[in-house]
């Protein structure tokens, strides 16, 4: 399973604190992988889908292995 989130490290930073709050483990927080994409940081909705369909590819290519 894979949980990714379109965000800056601040926006994490706040989001984690919240479902600490609602009782998610560090473990279950591990799994989260906040900014999503090959290439953080553009905020271009074009260059942002681009990237993470790389990730996204990226993974399952790793998975069929």
């Amino acid at each position: 399973p894979y949980v990714g989130l379109i965000g800056s490290d601040r926006k994490w930073l706040r989001f984690k604190h919240r479902l600490e709050q609602r009782g998610f483990t560090d473990e279950d927080l591990a799994r989260i992988t906040c900014p999503i994409g090959v290439v953080k940081g553009s905020k271009e909705p074009r260059k942002i889908a681009l990237s993470v369909a790389t990730e996204i590819a990226e993974l399952l290519a790793e998975m069929a292995r």
